[in-house]
């Protein structure tokens, strides 16, 4: 009969995430395994201090005995990401020649050239971004959080995120990060090879401030509100772009599929 081995609580994994920086204390990959230093089979229990985060490849190095326990031990008092104000880049997996960006309930649906789509601007900076080179689909986004500060970037496919957050994890193929208990900042779901769906988040830029939900966007200066809008193979270079008095007559409407001015009720242009 195999031994009973109880699962670690949520709240023990989180202090160990928060440690190590929300990855591999080796390499930083935000893809992990929580590793008993000191094998559970010896110790029969779950302690904080013997507990760290490895990828599957260093993971499968300490199982195979080609990475030391004091190597572990090593690493994990000095993570790499505690070492750096962001994390370890993370190359995400797109590619081909059409995308479909879903923010919110707002979909945005196209075909990609060389030359950047915008599926989002605020105050005419795009916040999110899409464009391919040589077959491959290259997507940015700036995310924040709800004081505009940054807090995750993807810059043509490689995610970083701020290890000074409160918690982020990465499961399956999405990605949430947290200010506290129960309050998502953001969640993010990846559909390589051509799809991106932000469910949550905030998005800032010069003072215009947005917050995403499953089921709109909400600009949060006046609390107007943006929700199941679909922009599919336009000729515009943006897609929804939202902009404040203050920056009207910098932006051309003509850039735009669907344009917001806050005024402070909202003018909509199709």
């Amino acid at each position: 009969m195999p031994e009973f081995r109880e699962a670690i609580s949520s709240a023990m994994q989180r202090e160990v995430r928060q440690r190590c920086g929300f990855g591999c204390v080796f390499c930083g990959k935000p893809f992990y395994d929580y590793d008993h230093i000191e094998e559970w089979s010896e110790v029969k229990e779950h302690e904080v201090d013997n507990l760290t985060l490895l990828c599957p490849e260093h993971h499968r190095e300490k199982t195979n005995r080609l990475r030391s326990k004091e190597q572990v031990r090593i690493a994990n008092a000095n993570p790499f990401n505690r070492r750096n104000p962001s994390s370890s880049p993370y190359l995400l997996a797109y590619d081909g020649s059409s995308c479909t960006v879903s923010v919110g309930s707002n979909k945005f649906v196209q075909s990609i050239g060389p030359a950047y789509k915008e599926p989002l601007a605020l105050n005419g900076e795009p916040l999110v971004k899409i464009r391919t080179e040589e077959g491959h689909l290259l997507l940015s986004a700036k995310l924040s959080d709800s004081s505009g500060s940054t807090i995750l970037s993807i810059e043509e496919n490689v995610l970083t995120y701020d290890t000074e957050l409160w918690d982020v994890t990465f499961v399956a193929n999405t990605l949430v990060v947290r200010e506290g208990r129960r309050k998502v900042t953001a969640k993010i779901v990846f559909e390589p090879p051509s799809a991106i769906t932000i469910e949550r988040g905030y998005f800032s830029h010069e003072g215009l401030l947005v917050q995403v939900t499953p089921r709109e966007i909400i600009e949060k200066k006046c609390n107007n509100i943006i929700s199941g809008i679909t922009v599919s193979d336009v000729p515009f270079v943006r897609g929804i772009c939202i902009t404040d008095a203050e920056h009207r007559g910098m932006v051309p409407p003509s850039t735009a599929a669907i344009r917001f001015i806050t005024a402070p009720c909202v003018e909509v242009s199709r």
